[in-house]
């Protein structure tokens, strides 16, 4: 009698078959999680890519390398007689491809981890498929094993959900989708390629990826994706190996998944994969730096259970499958029931031109998610004037009230893990370089001793103070999201403080990189949002100088200057006098009031500088979009997106009565008629001792000093909306706090900066 020949099982070159029997399961699935996993992660760094959403192109791509792998490896091993049906091989095409297609697709709507996890529920089909359609039966134990895997897919997602406040069951849809085309798929190819015509695995994907490649480029330029990809990937060719790499990676983990039907049944494939996208998601979670929860851990582990059960049934390490499902069910429902993980906290100390103000911020140590601290939503207060404008000892007194405050809030078992955050704006501006080191090192020695996480005692540049009020602001409204479009229904931010105004909105990709080619990117920053949605380019510029307050010291120097022909304010009421601090010397001027020469006044600080100068001479007409002001390109507009006013502009139309809440939305010509109307009011005159009846009617409750500037503030923001484009009848959002999860969060940069520093 002839001896029983084993079967050859060879990967990509690998001839495992020389294993014993024993040892090639191990072997083959070790060899599946590792390509896998590398697969994964490039593939996910894929998504990271500025501007990708091509998930389309993204298919095309990864069939077609199969495709040329596969062919490689059937001439390698001089086996290229075709004995499956070219019939039966169109059909497969169709299933891989969708199950390709339509999970790549989930992508627009779900995270990377939440689309692997929920890929794993295949098992549930593939079993179902497997006893309708092969007749195959199962244990109690295996039927166990895929109520626990469905179970960790269940918690998994609600852990995602939770985590991001964002769920769209869209994607929910074509994940399912694809997870049935990939699980009648593998029962096909089981019965039909497999076991009744005999196939190598890398005939079966050399034949379904080269047809599936078809149905991909078909389905690309059917939805006319396929040249903004090709457009793409030619402006980001770090895209193309990533993809290419990928692919080869996935092509050794499909033909181990080949392998593992063919010789070891399409069940066994599955938990295998099973196995290998829980350890994807740990090391995505890892090294992509996504925030965990309770959810997300208590869906693993009950992966683990499923896969302890399966262990348990096979008849193998009982004993340490029953200690791994007793430990790991344990924690699970610990997880589950416990509630919210323990929290964490952040202080941003924002030491500003007019005064100082310290930020404490509370959140979820599983998913960064911001907490109430005993009700509020953040323990803010503010001391002035700013620390510019202190001596020692007063910046001492200063510094230790508002860390006392920070220290009351945080646990004191917590401070040396609580980042502090120190940020000094254009408080420093007026002090020379010995007197900046000298404050600096002064406010660094106070706050050391408070007992806090060191994380940065320095100034902050505008840009940096843009980027981080844009990142507030998007974060507290709700647009960052999971999936390939990271951020979702973007708002514009311009924030009018005393000594800047910062303007920062969303570009896309294919406007950045415009910018970069016209020579502008010193206007783009390309940023990492929150919490792992990904990077995203953002247009922002900071106006140095035109903040409300300096706005009004450039108003003093114009006024002296005898080319421009006044002499005395006409944004001032008649018949009194005002004073301001420049350079810690006080400068005084005469009111005359004319809201037409004030709002020309205006316009010439505004407009002074040529358009667009680079390095003190005229650049020119704008190569892309519109300048604004002070010599500065605006970039191509915010566009549709909604902008938020925030700061000075919410605090004077508070103090003319145009808003009542918290957020309020407003006309841009509203500032040009509360300017005409508060100069009319004004017009009069205002003295030290009384005002005119009529300015204390229209404008009750504001005191003196306010009244005074009140119709040069106004027609300032008048002239500075119209100067950032901002057409009359434009809707704009003034904010002074937002609402997120029933809590009012200062729109201000602390924010931004807290979360940078809890992402580190």
């Amino acid at each position: 009698m002839a001896p029983i020949r084993e079967p050859r099982v060879v990967l990509v070159g690998v001839p495992l078959h020389r294993l014993s029997r024993n040892h090639q399961l191990p072997c083959l699935a070790l060899l599946v999680l590792i390509s896998s996993i590398l697969a994964a992660a490039l593939q996910e760094r894929v998504l990271y890519v500025p501007g990708f959403r091509y998930t389309g192109w993204l298919a095309f791509l990864t069939s077609f390398t199969y495709m040329a792998l596969a062919m490689v490896e059937r001439v390698v091993e001089r086996d290229l007689l075709r004995r499956g049906s070219f019939a039966e091989y169109v059909k497969l095409s169709f299933l891989t491809m969708g199950g390709m297609y339509f999970t790549n697709f989930s992508l627009h709507y779900l995270s990377y981890s939440l689309r692997v996890v929920f890929k794993s529920s295949k098992l549930v089909p593939v079993m179902l498929l497997g006893v309708v359609y092969l007749k195959k039966r199962y244990t109690v134990a295996q039927y166990a094993a895929v109520g626990l895997l469905t179970a960790g897919v269940v918690v998994f997602t609600l852990g995602d959900a939770k985590g991001r406040a964002f769920f769209n069951p869209v994607g929910i849809a074509f994940i399912v989708a694809g997870s049935l085309s990939d699980a009648m798929a593998a029962n096909y190819e089981e019965k039909v390629f497999f076991s009744r015509m005999g196939c190598s695995a890398s005939e079966v994907v050399l034949y379904s990826s080269a047809l599936g490649s078809v149905w991909a480029l078909l389905a690309e330029a059917f939805t006319g994706e396929l040249l903004p990809a090709l457009r793409h990937s030619w402006d980001h060719l770090e895209a193309v190996p990533l993809m290419l790499f990928a692919s080869v990676f996935g092509y050794i983990a499909q033909s181990g998944v080949l392998l593992l039907i063919k010789h070891f049944g399409a069940t066994a494939a599955e938990i295998v994969k099973s196995c290998r996208k829980v350890t994807t998601i740990l090391i995505s979670f890892m090294v992509y730096g996504k925030p965990w929860n309770g959810y997300h851990v208590a869906g693993t582990l009950l992966f683990v259970n499923s896969v302890a059960v399966e262990r348990f049934n096979s008849g193998a390490s009982k004993r340490f499958a029953t200690l791994l499902f007793s430990m790991a069910g344990l924690v699970a429902l610990r997880l589950v029931f416990g509630g919210v993980g323990p929290s964490t906290f952040s202080v941003v100390i924002d030491a500003g031109s007019a005064g100082t103000r310290v930020n404490v911020f509370r959140f979820d140590a599983w998913n960064l998610k911001l907490l109430d601290i005993n009700g509020a939503a953040q323990v803010f207060v503010e001391e002035e004037p700013g620390v510019g404008d202190l001596n020692s000892s007063a910046l001492a007194l200063q510094l230790s009230r508002l860390l006392g405050v920070a220290m009351a809030t945080v646990p004191m078992g917590q401070r040396q893990v609580t980042p502090l955050a120190l940020r000094a704006t254009r408080a420093l501006e007026d002090l020379n370089n010995q007197q900046v080191d000298d404050l600096l090192d002064q406010m660094k020695s106070h706050i050391a001793a408070a007992g806090f996480k060191d994380a940065g005692i320095q100034p902050m540049g505008g840009s940096e103070e843009a980027i981080a009020e844009w990142t507030s602001v998007n974060m507290l409204m709700g647009c960052f999201q999971p999936g390939l479009r990271g951020v979702h229904s973007p708002v514009a931010i311009v924030d009018l403080g005393g000594a800047t105004v910062q303007i920062a909105y969303y570009l896309h990709d294919r406007q950045a990189s415009e910018a970069k080619r016209k020579h502008l990117d010193g206007y783009i920053s390309r940023i990492k949002l929150p919490f792992g949605s990904g990077p995203v380019h953002i247009y922002r510029h900071s106006y140095g100088g035109y903040g409300l307050y300096s706005a009004k010291v450039r108003s003093y120097k114009e006024i002296e200057q005898a080319g421009f022909g006044l002499k005395r304010h006409p944004c001032l009421p008649s018949g009194i006098s005002a004073s301001l601090r420049v350079q810690r010397r006080a400068v005084v001027a005469e009111g005359a009031m004319n809201r037409f020469s004030c709002a020309t006044l205006i316009d010439y600080i505004l407009h002074k500088e040529l358009p667009c100068m680079k390095d003190g001479q005229a650049a020119g007409p704008p190569k892309m979009g519109n300048c604004s002001f002070a010599g500065a390109w605006m970039g191509p507009g915010p566009g549709p997106q909604k902008v938020v006013l925030a700061s000075y502009f919410y605090d004077r139309m508070r103090d003319v009565g145009m808003v009542s809440n918290y957020s309020q939305t407003i006309r841009a010509a509203v500032f040009a008629e509360q300017a005409d109307r508060a100069c009319s009011v004004t017009g009069s005159g205002l003295n030290t001792n009384s005002a005119p009846p009529k300015s204390m009617l229209e404008f009750p409750g504001l005191s003196m000093e306010r009244l005074r500037w009140l119709c040069f503030d106004l027609t300032f923001q008048a002239r500075l909306l119209q100067a950032l484009g901002m057409a009359e009848s434009q809707e704009l959002l003034v904010v002074k706090k937002i609402q997120y999860h029933s809590l009012n969060f200062e729109a201000s940069w602390a924010l931004g900066v807290a979360i940078g520093q809890l992402n580190k």
